[in-house]
C-alpha cells in the first residue's frame, strides 16, 4: 500500500512538472525567451521519446534519467544514469549541450543524431549517426566525431 501511494505520489508530481513545462513551452511565443526544466526517467522495459519544442527530441531507453535545461542561450541535458538517442535540430544561437558524468558533448549548429551511454561515472560511449558533436577531450584537445564514427571518451 505504501508502495502504490509513493508512485502516485511521484506520479502527481511529475505530471505537475510536465504540465507547468508544457505551458511554459507552448504559451511564449518567442522561443529565445523559453525557459523550463524537468527531469524524465523510464524504468527498467521502457523506452520513452520526449519532443523539444525547437524540433529537437530525445529518446530514452530502458533504465534512463535525465534533466533537461531549456534555456534562452542554449539547450542543455544532463544524462544522469543510462543511454539515449539524441536528435539535435539546427539552432546557432542555442547550442545542443549533453553532460554524461565528467563528459561535456557539444552540437554546435547544424543537425546532429547521436547516442549517449553513461556506463560509469568516468565513462560514456558515444556513437554519431549524422553530423558532428565536439566531444573535448581536456581543455588542451579536442575531438570531432563525425557520423558511422564510435568513441568512448
Amino acid at each position: 500500500v505504501l508502495l502504490a501511494i509513493t508512485l502516485g505520489v511521484s506520479g502527481i508530481a511529475f505530471a505537475t512538472v510536465m504540465i507547468a513545462a508544457s505551458r511554459v513551452w507552448s504559451t511564449d511565443e518567442r522561443q529565445d525567451a523559453l525557459r523550463a526544466e524537468a527531469n524524465f526517467h523510464t524504468a527498467v522495459d521502457e523506452r520513452r521519446t520526449i519532443a523539444l519544442p525547437d524540433g529537437s527530441s530525445i529518446v530514452l531507453n530502458t533504465g534512463t534519467q535525465l534533466l533537461l535545461r531549456y534555456r534562452p542561450s542554449s539547450r542543455d541535458v544532463v544524462l544522469l544514469r543510462g543511454e539515449a538517442t539524441f536528435k539535435a535540430e539546427p539552432d546557432a544561437a542555442r547550442p545542443f549541450l549533453v553532460f554524461a558524468g565528467v563528459r561535456r558533448l557539444e552540437v554546435q549548429a547544424g543537425e546532429a543524431t547521436f547516442n549517449v551511454h553513461r556506463v560509469t561515472a568516468d565513462r560514456i560511449d558515444l556513437t554519431v549517426i549524422e553530423g558532428q558533436v565536439w566531444a573535448p577531450a581536456s581543455p588542451s584537445r579536442a575531438t570531432c566525431s563525425i557520423p558511422g564514427s564510435s568513441v568512448s571518451p
